[in-house]
């Protein structure tokens, strides 16, 4: 387990689990506030966790089929669901590069079903917030489909309020999959910021802006996520659960061709990048907190 701290928050990753974060915690007078939702006290796996890496896709390969280097790859199920879910890295233990007081640099090789792909993952703390780079370096001889994502979850209190602004949204259908898309309805529109839905949420949303805001009234703080090379903001709520996600990521789920909204085509020796700050400040009213509860 690494542990890394600033002047102000306190961050605990497993390498071995997946890259995941355990816990990220700002410490206060009173005592520490969870900034995103930790870990189960014992995680199975990385899906368990408070935050994990996706590479080399985010959320679910329709069919489990790929296209990789010129053929068409199989999958096999990596959880209890049918399909092929975040790819392999959250599933693998990563090499400790570096190691500082306040800042970790993790590495992976993936090469599962034809990818050759250096992956580094680099996690930073400042006095007010989190920035996570994750890099992929296509060391094959042939173009590859790629895509990167965050999967962080947060906490979910009665006042929670989330706000995004996003122009498309992928709606959920059979098997966790988007069935289309459609201009972002009224009902599913947070970009004036709103509370958490009362029923099941799964949906993609493109065209995101790069930017969610999450207000935390109870916790005393509100949060501003932001990311780099990420159009795609993935929203899951469980109402039975006390965390929820946004899941910045760089295609929609289930479009794993190449081409828009799905993977890119990363050729021989290419880099893709994307990164992800979370930048907490003291708690204040404004319009975030003052929409309709979302239903």
């Amino acid at each position: 387990m690494i542990e890394l701290s600033s002047d102000r928050l306190n961050l605990s990753v497993d390498p071995d689990q997946g890259a995941s974060i355990r816990s990220l915690d700002l410490v206060t007078a009173s005592g520490r506030l969870p900034i995103l939702a930790a870990a189960c006290p014992s995680p199975q796996d990385a899906g368990q966790s408070a935050l994990f890496p996706m590479s080399p896709f985010a959320n679910r390969v329709r069919d489990n089929r790929l296209t990789i280097a010129g053929r068409t790859a199989d999958l096999s199920p990596n959880t209890d669901d049918p399909l092929c879910l975040h790819g392999w890295a959250w599933h693998r233990p990563w090499h400790v590069a570096q190691v500082e007081t306040d800042q970790c640099h993790l590495t992976l090789r993936l090469l599962d079903h034809g990818y050759n792909l250096s992956l580094g993952y680099r996690m930073r703390l400042s006095e007010t917030g989190l920035t996570l780079s994750l890099r992929a370096v296509n060391d094959g001889s042939a173009t590859v489909p790629v895509g990167l994502g965050f999967h962080p979850f947060f906490p979910r209190h009665p006042d929670t309020t989330l706000r995004f602004e996003a122009s498309t949204l992928w709606p959920e259908g059979p098997g966790h999959l988007p069935m289309g898309h459609v201009p972002v309805p009224d009902a599913a529109d947070y970009k004036l910021g709103r509370s958490l839905p009362a029923g099941w949420r799964n949906e993609c949303y493109s065209g995101w802006k790069g930017t969610a805001n999450i207000s935390q009234p109870c916790l005393e703080y509100d949060l501003t996520l932001t990311s780099i090379g990420t159009t795609v903001l993935m929203f899951y709520a469980d109402p039975a659960l006390n965390r929820f996600a946004v899941e910045p990521q760089s295609h929609v789920s289930g479009e794993t061709h190449t081409g828009p909204n799905g993977l890119t085509a990363l050729r021989p020796k290419q880099e893709y990048r994307i990164a992800m700050t979370l930048s907490v400040h003291p708690h204040s009213s404004g319009p975030l907190h003052k929409q309709n509860v979302a239903t």
